[in-house]
C-alpha cells in the first residue's frame, strides 16, 4: 500500500489553477490576513477560499498583532469549519480530511509556503506529489 496522499482530483485542479492564477497575494504564518487593503494568502489559505468542501467556514474578523518573517501584521485569531476552531495556520482536522490531505502533508505545505516558496513552487509540489 502507498503512503502517497489522493488528495481529490477536482479539489487539487482547482487548487493548482488558483495557486498559479495571480490573483492571491501570498502571506505566511496564517492561512488569511487583511493587510495593506486587501487579503493575502497563504498557500493552504487559497484552499481555505475555494470552499472545497461543503461546511460553514468562518474566519475570525478579531485581530491581534502577531510577528511574522514580514514583521507584525494583523491576522485573524483562527479559522473555523463546521464550528471546529483550527491555529490560524492550518486547516481544521474535519475539513483537511474531506479534502484527502494528512496532518504532515499540512504541515510540509507550510513549511514551504512559510520559508518563502513562491505559490508556482509550491504548486508543482502539489502537482507531482498529491
Amino acid at each position: 500500500m502507498s503512503d502517497r496522499v489522493k488528495l481529490n482530483p477536482a479539489i487539487k485542479s482547482s487548487w493548482l489553477t488558483a495557486l498559479t492564477s495571480g490573483k492571491y497575494f501570498q502571506t505566511d504564518s496564517c492561512l488569511v490576513q487583511f493587510e495593506h487593503g486587501r487579503q493575502e494568502h497563504c498557500c493552504l489559505g487559497v484552499l481555505a477560499n475555494l470552499r472545497p468542501v461543503r461546511g460553514k467556514f468562518n474566519i475570525t474578523k478579531k485581530y491581534k498583532d502577531t510577528p511574522n518573517k514580514a514583521g507584525s501584521k494583523r491576522i485573524p485569531s483562527h479559522f473555523e469549519f463546521d464550528g471546529v476552531s483550527a491555529p490560524s495556520g492550518y486547516l481544521p482536522n474535519k475539513m483537511f480530511k474531506q479534502i484527502g490531505l494528512t496532518a504532515g502533508t499540512q504541515r510540509t505545505l507550510a513549511r514551504m509556503n512559510d520559508d518563502g516558496k513562491p505559490f508556482e513552487d509550491i504548486a508543482k509540489w502539489i502537482d507531482t506529489n498529491l
